[in-house]
């Protein structure tokens, strides 16, 4: 074979596998970790005023329900339920949120919607 045919060859693979390997990329899924560690960082942002005096409280992602996918951009739609758990009670919040590629597509980030306005936090 043609030394400089091979190098072609070789280099159309590599190009090729490039391409497919950069269209692949996504944000976490739903229900990653690393999308749940966000989301309860977000919603204890959003409530810190609110949390300030209450320091037993822990914080859990359940329910998570992938509700679109969007492979143009590889992002997703989700739907779960944070569990508020007091030493005496639990409340349990229905949210919605997306797990999406930054433009670069290196990092990720989260946002929630349809926080409620007031949350009855347990004891």
């Amino acid at each position: 074979m043609n030394p400089f045919r091979t190098s072609i060859i070789i280099i159309v693979v590599v190009l090729g596998t490039a391409a497919l390997t950069s269209c692949a990329k996504k944000a976490p899924e739903c229900d990653s970790q690393d999308a749940k560690v966000l989301v309860v960082q977000i919603f204890k942002g959003e409530y810190s005023r609110a949390l300030a005096d209450k320091q037993n409280l822990n914080f859990n992602v359940v329910n998570v329900r992938t509700l679109s996918f969007n492979k143009d951009v590889g992002s997703f739609q989700c739907a779960a339920e944070i569990e508020i758990i007091g030493q005496e009670e639990k409340t349990t919040v229905p949210i919605n949120f997306a797990s999406e590629l930054a433009d670069k597509g290196e990092k990720f980030y989260v946002s929630i919607s349809n926080l409620p306005l007031f949350i009855r936090f347990p004891k």
